[in-house]
């Protein structure tokens, strides 16, 4: 079975259409986590209400951490985006709403 995330910006009606298509077995998946970046989403409700883990990215902070401190917003040296990427088989997928 795939895993799937959703990220979401406000109802999330689309979301639970996915989610409902998933545990009616129409879609061969497990919705594992609902995420966004608007903290008042709705949709984000609805993921909590059907024991759905759900995560907020607070973007503006990020990237206003960023322009003040770029040179501490590094990548390991030992990330390799091919090496994960080509090693991971495609069982996990996102789904933007």
């Amino acid at each position: 079975m795939n895993k799937v995330a959703i990220l979401i910006s406000g109802t999330g009606s689309n979301a639970a259409k996915i989610c409902e298509s998933c545990l009616k077995n129409e879609i061969n998946a497990k919705v594992v986590c609902v995420g966004s970046d608007n903290i008042e989403a709705r949709g984000l409700e609805y993921a909590k209400k059907n024991n759905i883990h759900t995560f907020v990215i607070d973007y503006k902070k990020i990237i206003s951490n960023y322009n003040s401190n770029s040179d501490k917003f590094k990548l390991p040296a030992d990330f390799d985006y091919e090496n994960i990427n080509k090693n991971n088989p495609a069982n996990f997928y996102i789904w933007a709403t």
